[in-house]
């Protein structure tokens, strides 16, 4: 029964140290406008950890205050029951489970970020519209897969320009921004240069990089970074295999009890 406190402190230690790119930093590139990288020294890495919780805790204060300030009783019910929903099943996963359910958030989230803000074009302007376009891109903007898969955050040029836009008027957002600002909308059209910007998603250049020509700025990197991935990954996984299935709930009195 002791373990549990003891695996803990293991997770957040190794938290902080695994994975360059897995966990960001937030950087600004352009007043008011902010971006990712991958942080390598354990102060940064650190850092963006303290970010993160942050975040979350700032979301889930946002959820149980829209609940709370719901002003219709459905809706509050509707609010309650979710946070109710989502704590229990939470809290019943084992410690691997749970680790591993954080850990999978953790990548898909930064992934998409890191694709969705990469490479910024760091000119600077006074267009509010015009720094959103030079420090977001948009990945398949016509596909309804890609759109579904990402939660619309494939869109993301789209999303900072039209933020109350619904989904499936994504593809119509994109045509206009295609038509009217085609020097400035930085969109990915072909897996080429999906690949590309993968390989090239925590940098942080100085010149702007075109969409046209990221496939040749890849070049030379696509070996070391799929490496650096990959060995990340199968450290994640075995954080995971090695934790025991303990759950939380056996370490709650109350709870403990009612079982």
């Amino acid at each position: 029964m002791r373990s549990l406190p003891i695996c803990l402190w293991i997770v957040c230690s190794l938290l902080g140290i695994l994975g360059t790119t897995v966990i960001t930093k937030c950087t600004m590139v352009a007043p008011g406008v902010r971006t990712h990288r991958t942080d390598n020294d354990f102060l940064g890495l650190a850092s963006s950890q303290r970010r993160c919780t942050k975040t979350v805790l700032m979301y889930w204060c946002r959820d149980l205050r829209s609940a709370i300030c719901d002003p219709s009783c459905s809706g509050r019910l509707r609010g309650f029951f979710a946070i109710f929903v989502k704590f229990t099943l939470l809290l019943h996963l084992p410690l691997n489970g749970l680790v591993g359910f954080v850990f999978s958030l953790v990548i898909n989230i930064n992934y998409f970020v890191l694709l969705a803000h990469g490479l910024p074009v760091r000119t600077t302007t006074d267009d509010l519209l015009l720094k959103q376009l030079r420090t977001s891109i948009d990945i398949f903007p016509h596909s309804y897969v890609g759109l579904f898969l990402s939660g619309a955050l494939s869109n993301h040029g789209v999303h900072h320009v039209f933020p109350s836009l619904p989904r499936s008027l994504h593809k119509w957002g994109s045509d206009k921004l295609r038509k009217f600002f085609p020097d400035e909308y930085r969109v990915i059209d072909n897996c080429s240069q999906l690949f590309a910007l993968w390989v090239l998603r925590d940098q942080q250049p100085e010149e702007t990089v075109l969409m046209k020509d990221i496939v040749k700025k890849a070049e030379g990197y696509y070996c070391k970074k799929l490496i650096l991935d990959l060995v990340s990954v199968v450290i994640l996984c075995a954080v995971v295999a090695f934790l025991p299935p303990v759950r939380i709930t056996e370490y709650i009195p109350s709870i403990k009890q009612q079982h």
